[in-house]
């Protein structure tokens, strides 16, 4: 028979505190578990929306456990008696209970919540490595980040990039310096110390565009990250740039593409260095860039049976972007100064030299068309060269191709008009070209003098299309860079070989 001593009044109270730890602390596992894993979750899916179901795994375990927490707190409640039928021993039996559900729901939502989210964002980086390690054999297909760096945040813009591109570097060990690399560029050295290893990334950037070069020593593997300048949109076709350079790439003419982001792109690096004013007159180079260029010159876009040369049509939409007066009164008088002259007489020799040189019976052949002296890369060690960025690669004409690269010979920060390549080194560039693009070894001089006179009158056209384009950048560019004295200097170029070139005749035989 009870007695008072054993069921007491307050015995009722553990039993409910046991209904009510069990769910309390298991709803607040499940919350957790829930809120974590769903995090990754909603990460993963903006870049791979398609593994939302196969990566919902987490969030159900979650709610799972809020309903055991639930069915044990309802049998805790339907057990309680008055207190005087309710003894101390039973409250004792529901509040261990309820406990020992609670705290385990707890637990596990937090074990959940936190496994969960990682594994998802494995799932994915899984994929991401996967692409790195072999860009071909994914189908041509581009990973989207959604980052967009801001220039005025370079830091934390890397940040998120290497978030994506090295998921298991540690921000804590990544430690950030600014380095400088001439009038126009930047570079943030990005260090990482994790794991006991050492790993440096270095961030360049050149005016309104930053690379991202990530050099992993333990890998011995590198990745450029480059954000697009300001306006860029107005002069470069992006999602052609991104299909040129998978194109490219499936034939070994250009870096792998890793990743793309809403302002730039992420690809791999190339070791070496780029060519300058001395090593592009070295015959042992100069010969192993006109092979890769005919090498280029013949590859073929899919679906484009009939190709039309882009020179013109982006000459002319570079013109029309030309303002006829430049809002910054300072560089509209250094123009008048430096005798820059007006949209009108631009367009005057834009028309001019279209109808000369469109007799010209140049081939028609898949182009860099922006072949300066920084976009060649000669490995040494492998005597190897590679072109890189094909920001202006689209269909041309040959000879415009070719002879764009002769007109940079010169330089740009400090240009020197004599460098223009001599006849006899042209002749032997042009020779070891043709070589590789007609696949014959004795070309016949009638053949290479054709291509000297195409070569060099296109390179007129190089020198006016850069011209305008730099009355462009003096407009809407940002660059620490004098676009005026630059544009002064190419179509001073252009004025001052146009009789030159136009009067060089084609062999008649």
């Amino acid at each position: 028979m009870s007695t008072e001593s054993e069921n007491p009044i307050y015995g009722p109270f553990f039993g409910v505190m046991g209904a009510a730890s069990s769910i309390i602390f298991s709803a607040l596992g499940a919350a957790y578990g829930t809120a974590k894993s769903g995090t990754g979750i909603a990460a993963m899916s903006v870049m791979r929306p398609e593994l939302i179901m196969k990566s919902i795994i987490p969030v159900v375990m979650a709610g799972i456990i809020a309903i055991y927490g639930l069915v044990v707190s309802v049998l805790i409640a339907g057990a309680l008696e008055e207190p005087a039928t309710y003894s101390l021993f039973k409250g004792f039996v529901h509040l261990g209970a309820g406990l020992s559900v609670g705290f385990s729901g707890l637990a596990a939502g937090f074990a959940i919540g936190i496994v969960g989210d990682a594994g998802v964002r494995v799932v994915f980086s899984k994929d991401v490595l996967k692409f790195l390690k072999y860009p071909n054999k994914m189908n041509n297909s581009i990973i989207k980040v959604p980052v967009f760096i801001n220039e005025d945040n370079i830091i934390n813009g890397a940040l998120e990039v290497l978030k994506f591109v090295r998921p298991e570097w540690d921000s804590d060990d990544i430690n950030f310096k600014l380095l400088t690399d001439g009038i126009t560029n930047k570079l943030l050295a990005c260090n990482w110390n994790g794991n006991n290893e050492e790993e440096t990334i270095l961030v360049r950037i050149y005016g309104n565009k930053t690379d991202l070069l990530i050099d992993r020593k333990a890998e011995e593997e590198t990745i450029l990250v480059r954000i697009y300048g300001n306006k860029t949109d107005l002069l470069i076709d992006r999602k052609a740039e991104t299909r040129n350079i998978l194109m490219l790439n499936e034939i070994g003419l250009a870096p792998s593409l890793y990743a793309t982001f809403e302002n730039g792109l992420t690809y791999e690096f190339v070791p070496g260095t780029t060519l300058n004013v001395k090593t592009v007159t070295d015959p042992k180079i100069y010969r192993l860039v006109a092979t890769h260029m005919a090498k280029l010159h013949k590859a073929k876009v899919a679906n484009v049976s009939n190709p039309k040369p882009i020179l013109w049509t982006k000459m002319q939409r570079f013109l029309d972007l030309v303002p006829e007066i430049f809002s910054d009164p300072d560089k509209q008088t250094r123009c008048d100064l430096l005798c820059i002259p007006k949209k009108e007489q631009l367009q005057k020799e834009v028309n001019e030299l279209r109808e000369k040189l469109s007799k010209c019976k140049s081939p028609i052949v898949f182009a860099h068309n922006d072949l300066l002296l920084g976009n060649v890369v000669f490995t040494e060690s492998e005597n190897k060269i590679t072109f890189i960025d094909y920001e202006y690669a689209s269909y041309n004409y040959q000879a415009y191709d070719i002879g764009n690269h002769f007109a940079e010979f010169i330089g740009v920060d400090e240009v020197d008009f004599n460098l223009y390549p001599s006849k006899e080194l042209q002749r032997d560039w042009l020779r070891h070209y043709l070589n590789e693009y007609l696949g014959e070894e004795n070309v016949t001089n009638t053949v290479i003098d054709k291509l000297y006179v195409e070569v060099n009158q296109f390179a007129l056209a190089s020198n006016l299309f850069w011209g305008i384009w730099c009355l462009i950048q003096v407009e809407y560019s940002n660059i620490d860079f004098d676009f005026v004295k630059y544009a002064s200097e190419k179509l001073g170029e252009y004025f001052s070989r146009k009789k030159e070139f136009l009067a060089l005749e084609l062999p008649t035989r």
